[in-house]
């Protein structure tokens, strides 16, 4: 595992390589907010693991997330989704692999599906985890999420004194106009027949996924919480998810 740096203008980047020996690339994009530091075990050990089947991986910090540079109000969707388009070329340039499937995880997933209809070197395949459909529902989720942390974590008065203060806030993340703005009119649509893409859902939901018209779904037995991390309940690494996610890496 190697971590890098990469650039798409002045926009900079931070990622963590893993170098395969085949001819087959993963670029990970994560969620927004909480939901990314959920799923970073996850995606740490689904990146080892996938190297030694000899697939290289790149995941990565999307402008103004995590460890790359840009501040929480300066991400915008068209722009991310250009750093994702930036992180696969990195990918094949440091890896020398010939194909690359693309990852992505609720917004993420979201990004992905856009980002590949316009990609000037289109993903070999795309495997979609939950993606956001309704980006007017998304902010409302969020905020339900905020909530119900706060609630959970310190009680309710506590949230009656911060939801006044934090109108942006979507769970400890501030949320720009822009960004906001992109939301409120996000729909996502059917996709694309090229690149055949995976869907990934908790069991039971795949009909409200049915109108993007996926090559192939999976379904997960343990539903993914993408907020709380309980142990007890929903492990840190869910391993039907992971082996499903390996096995399906594996068919490429």
């Amino acid at each position: 595992m190697t971590p890098l740096v990469f650039r798409r203008g002045e926009r900079e980047m931070v990622g963590l390589l893993h170098q395969g020996s085949g001819p087959l690339g993963l670029v990970v994009c994560g969620p927004y907010g909480q939901e990314s530091s959920r799923v970073a075990r996850l995606q740490r050990v689904l990146c080892d693991k996938a190297e030694r089947f000899k697939v290289s991986s790149l995941r990565f910090d999307l402008y103004g997330c995590g460890e790359s540079m840009g501040h929480d109000d300066e991400g915008d969707l068209a722009g991310w989704e250009d750093d994702l388009i930036a992180a696969d070329q990195t990918l094949r340039e440091r890896s020398g692999c010939t194909r690359v499937a693309w990852f992505g995880m609720r917004l993420g997933a979201t990004l992905a599906a856009r980002a590949a209809a316009r990609a000037p070197r289109p993903p070999h395949a795309l495997l979609l985890w939950e993606p956001v459909l309704d980006g007017a529902r998304y902010l409302e989720t969020l905020r339900e999420d905020l909530q119900r942390m706060t609630v959970t974590g310190y009680g309710p008065s506590a949230w009656h004194a911060l939801a006044p203060a934090a109108p942006d806030d979507a769970g400890g993340y501030r949320m720009g106009e822009t960004l906001r703005a992109q939301l409120q009119t996000l729909v996502l649509e059917r996709l694309a027949a090229e690149p055949p893409a995976t869907l990934i859902v908790n069991a039971g939901e795949t009909p409200r996924y049915a109108h993007l018209g996926a090559a192939r779904t999976l379904e997960l037995n343990a539903a993914m919480d993408w907020i709380f991390v309980n142990e007890a309940i929903i492990p840190l690494v869910p391993a039907d998810a992971l082996n499903a996610l390996l096995k399906e890496l594996r068919s490429l």
